[in-house]
């Protein structure tokens, strides 16, 4: 498997202000301390997500040394690559907006992984949801016995 499952029979909320302020700690967020505290570095974030934005800025800000970052960001039209992983298909996209906008950015991208799926629908997670959407995901694992699922993530 690509993705890291917890352990089967291992239960794992996704609910509650606990959870949140955890996920936002993983995210290891390390900024250094400039000479010139007053000196301000935008982080470019290639995404149309806004919650993304938000959730890179809330993660920011409880960081220490982080307050000279501004998290700029930018909705671009990239073409999205139908890949066998999320890594290939992030890695496509951070050099198309780099062609475009010509300096360091950050891409996100992520996908479903289900055990019982063999880690499907993975970086086909976005169409899947459209089409199979989640009365079928559930539907595809109503009879498996092992119902695991994780993020495959790539920043």
């Amino acid at each position: 498997m690509r993705c890291a499952l917890p352990s089967p029979g291992v239960r794992v909320s996704t609910s509650g202000r606990a959870t949140r302020e955890r996920r936002l700690r993983s995210l290891h967020v390390r900024c250094s301390s400039s000479s010139d505290q007053t000196a301000t570095h935008v982080l470019t974030f290639v995404t149309g997500n806004q919650g993304k934005v938000d959730r890179l800025r809330l993660a920011m800000s409880l960081q220490a040394g982080c307050a000279s970052f501004e998290v700029d960001g930018i909705d671009l039209a990239l073409h999205e690559i139908q890949a066998d992983t999320v890594l290939e298909v992030a890695l496509a996209k951070a050099k198309s907006a780099h062609e475009i906008l010509q300096r360091p950015l950050l891409i996100h991208d992520c996908g479903l992984c289900c055990a019982a799926l063999k880690d499907a629908p993975g970086p086909y997670t976005k169409y899947f949801n459209f089409t199979v959407g989640t009365a079928g995901l559930l539907a595809l694992m109503r009879d498996q016995q092992d119902r695991r699922a994780g993020w495959d993530d790539a920043i």
